[in-house]
């Protein structure tokens, strides 16, 4: 049913918003368009059938965002699957400098960080300004997209271009004492690692 509305929705703006489709630099524009919808969306079927009519799976939108950050903020992991099998690049990011990982991270969907790390992705590749993302789950109070990052070895620790770190970000959410929980945690085993290493 999710991808139905999602293949109206998807009619309506061809039809309806043929700006929509200037947003793409090359290739098929109404294609692009619909693969970015269907990525962002989880319609994994969609997302196939589009990429096998030539969509490209890498083309980003006129904001920087391709099918697979798309996917991962949106967090469908079969989805992120897909788009990672046909070839997309793990190692994008958008002119903010923000990754696939960080957009789900900021979402909240650990399993999708999970996924893009096992596929290579880089759990601790910061911003230009010096933000993880690891950061941003803590700034938005996502605990799955901390505990997730956390496991695959984002480092708790490190410091922005402004000197703060992942639990500064955490207290940013006032509700988010779990997410300071955990890093604290992190931090501390972080701590002991480095004290046992010398």
């Amino acid at each position: 049913m999710r991808c139905l509305l999602m293949l109206v929705a998807v009619v309506g703006c061809v039809v309806g918003s043929i700006s929509l489709t200037r947003h793409f630099e090359g290739g098929d524009r109404t294609l692009q368009a619909s693969l970015q919808i269907a990525a962002a969306s989880g319609c994994s079927g969609e997302v196939k059938r589009l990429l096998n009519q030539g969509a490209q799976v890498d083309l980003a939108d006129d904001m920087g965002v391709t099918p697979l950050m798309a996917a991962a903020g949106g967090g469908d992991t079969y989805c992120v699957s897909v788009i990672l099998d046909a070839g997309a690049a793990r190692h994008r990011t958008d002119p903010r400098g923000w990754s696939s990982c960080m957009y789900a991270a900021v979402n909240g969907h650990g399993d999708a960080i999970r996924l893009l790390w096992a596929a290579g992705e880089n759990v601790n590749s910061p911003t230009r300004d010096g933000r993880t993302p690891l950061m941003f789950a803590a700034g938005a109070g996502q605990l799955d997209a901390v505990v997730a990052l956390l496991e695959c070895g984002a480092k708790s620790d490190v410091r922005d271009m402004e000197g703060e770190s992942a639990l500064d970000y955490a207290w940013r959410d006032t509700e988010a004492a779990d997410v300071r929980q955990a890093i604290r945690a992190a931090m501390e085993i972080e701590a002991t690692r480095r004290a046992t290493a010398r």
